[in-house]
């Protein structure tokens, strides 16, 4: 992944993050729906692939 894309993903991470500490200043209802809903869509995002791990690290060590 690039270092822009990365840098702009962490910047709307942390607009999220002011968006939630500034509605929990006037509404903790509204602050826990937020979250709620937050905490439902990624959990309903598929899982990200990983790289393989390399071959010796697939193996379990052999004991003699």
């Amino acid at each position: 992944m690039s270092e822009p894309l990365k840098e702009m993903a962490h910047f709307a991470g942390k607009a999220c993050g002011t968006i939630v500490k500034d509605v929990a200043e006037f509404s903790q209802p509204l602050t826990e729906a937020f979250r709620q809903g937050w905490r439902e869509a990624m959990a309903d995002q598929p899982k990200p692939k990983t790289e393989p791990a390399p071959a010796a690290d697939n193996h379990a060590a052999e004991s003699a």
